[in-house]
This record gives structure tokens, sequence and C-alpha cells, in this order.
């Protein structure tokens, strides 16, 4: 596959797990089976590790420097997006999750102890996000606006997308509502937000899916509330591994040192 020159790879144009360009994320079948497809070989320089980014910033009404905490928002309640690699064909105007309090305090209790070993927040308070600076906060969009998307797909990121203007996507009403599963897909394309690939399947090394059981870069359906990060091969070789935290803590550093 083509390497793009963006720092940010679209995993909508990446090879699925039988070499077919579709769009990423959890894919329904022929067989109306809902599974994890799609990946993208590892670019050579995913081995070099990243500078977590700046801890402070300079408030430009004071000109005082302040600490720059980073953020995850997680968007339930609608959202206009502009200006970002997504907007193809103008503003994607974006409806509310349609998840009830309850499902979204599920939500946000179960990610926030996936996410709870490295520097970032996780977090539903707008006015947080809107004032934390570019560099250091990721978007998050719970909407049940997908059309200018399609229907094939309960999530997809770009890798990377914290630090810049491209938020992480996931439709809800394609899940049915389910927070159940909701909670994994948004771990998992968080995770691609945080640079993390997928945890790929083989059998010694035969390369057998672009999704192993079990983990949050997986195929997450299997065992919801019991997947895991995991340090293991990816999609580009048996022997090109990837430490799930490690490359997460790269992009946004470790909580606890």
């Amino acid at each position: 596959m083509k390497k793009l020159v963006s720092i940010s790879i679209l995993l909508a144009l990446v090879a699925s797990c039988n070499n077919e360009k579709k769009p990423n994320g959890f894919i329904t079948k022929k067989d109306s089976t809902t599974f994890a497809c799609g990946g993208t070989p590892l670019p050579a320089e995913m081995a070099a590790k990243r500078k977590p980014p700046k801890t402070t910033t300079v408030d430009p009404a004071t000109g005082t420097t302040v600490s720059a905490q980073n953020i995850i928002y997680y968007c339930f309640t609608g959202r206009t997006i502009s200006g970002t690699g997504w907007n193809v064909s103008g503003d994607i105007i974006c409806e509310p999750s349609g998840l009830n309090q309850l499902q979204i305090d599920s939500i946000m209790q179960r990610d926030s102890i996936a996410f709870d070993s490295l520097n970032v927040k996780l977090t539903t308070d707008e006015s947080l996000y809107n004032k934390t600076p570019a560099s250091n906060r990721l978007l998050v969009m719970f909407t049940i606006t997908h059309g200018w998307y399609g229907n094939g797909a309960a999530g997809t990121s770009f890798i990377p997308s914290f630090g810049t203007a491209n938020p992480v996507w996931i439709f809800t009403d394609l899940n049915k509502y389910r927070a159940l599963y909701l909670k994994e897909i948004a771990i998992h394309e968080t995770g691609h937000g945080l640079n993390c690939y997928h945890q790929a399947a083989y059998d010694t090394c035969t390369y057998k899916s672009d999704y192993r059981k079990g983990t949050f870069m997986g195929y997450i359906y299997t065992t919801p509330m019991d997947n895991w990060w995991a340090k293991g091969p990816t999609p580009a070789g048996c022997n090109v591994l990837q430490n799930d935290l490690a490359q997460m803590a790269s992009v946004v550093g470790w909580k606890y040192k």
C-alpha cells in the first residue's frame, strides 16, 4: 500500500482482512456476522519513540506558562465538524448519540479504567476540551450521523488523531445503541487515535487475520468487558510486535512513573 505523506493514515483506505479495499472498522459480513476488519502495515518509523506532547503551554492572554493536561473528550451531545481530514464534502453536522445517561456513565466508567495508566484524562466536559491546547487533546464523537461515511462500520479513526483536528468516530445506531459493545469499540478506535495498529492473529508465524481475539486492538466482540491491551504481532508480520500501552504512552506519556 502506498505510504501516505500525512502524519495520519486514513483507515478507510487501508486493506481489509482479505486485502480488498474496504472501510476500516467493525464491518458486517454478508452473513451478518459483525467483525473487525482492516489493517495497516506498520511504517518503518513506527519503532522510533515519539516524544510525548509538551505538558506546559503559554497562556496567550497573560503570557505565562500553564499546565497543558492531555484530554480525551467523549462527545455524546452533537457537534459540527469542519476543517478536518474527514471534511471532503463540507461540514459534518453531527446529531447526538441517542444514548441515555446510564449508558453514557457505563461507557465512561469502563473506558476510564482502560486508559487509567496513561497520562490522559477522559472527560465529557466540553469546556475542558475547548480550553485545552490542540496539541494535547483528542475528540471522540459518539453520533448517529454516519451517512457521509456509510453504513458498514461502527467506528473509524485516523492513525494517529491525538493532537490533530481529526476526531475519532463511534456510530452508535449502527451498533443498535448497545453500550456493552460501544464501550469496547470506543476503546479500540481511541487506541487508533493514540497511534495503535491492530493486534493480528497468527498460527506460529502463519497469518490468520488482522484481529486477535480478546484484545482491545483486535476482535473485541467475543469477550466484551474482558479484553486487554496486548503485546503481540501486527498485520505487518509475526515478528513486528506492538506493545499497545507503550505505543500509546509514546504519544501521551505514563500517568505513573
